[in-house]
């Protein structure tokens, strides 16, 4: 298994992550471990990004905060509610 790292934010339990894997691979965690007013943010692979946005939206609703990773990703945060 890849590198993979949590770093807790705050008393809303934000989520930050990297790690080698697909996204959804942690899906199950981020829908139930991540509190109703946390964040999770995620870098994901610009070609992938549309494909990934259907099972983002299970999770919660998702905005484009900026160009990662020399411009190959797209980091985006995650927000369960509005």
């Amino acid at each position: 298994m890849g590198q993979f790292s949590v770093k807790i934010i705050g008393p809303t339990g934000s989520l930050l992550s990297g790690n080698q894997h697909p996204w959804d691979t942690y899906k199950s965690f981020y829908q139930n471990s991540v509190s109703d007013e946390g964040r999770i943010i995620l870098d994901l692979r610009a070609h992938k990004l549309a494909d990934a946005l259907p099972g983002i939206s299970e999770i919660g609703f998702a905005r484009f905060l900026e160009k990662a990773a020399n411009n190959s990703a797209d980091r985006v945060m995650i927000a369960k509610h509005l």
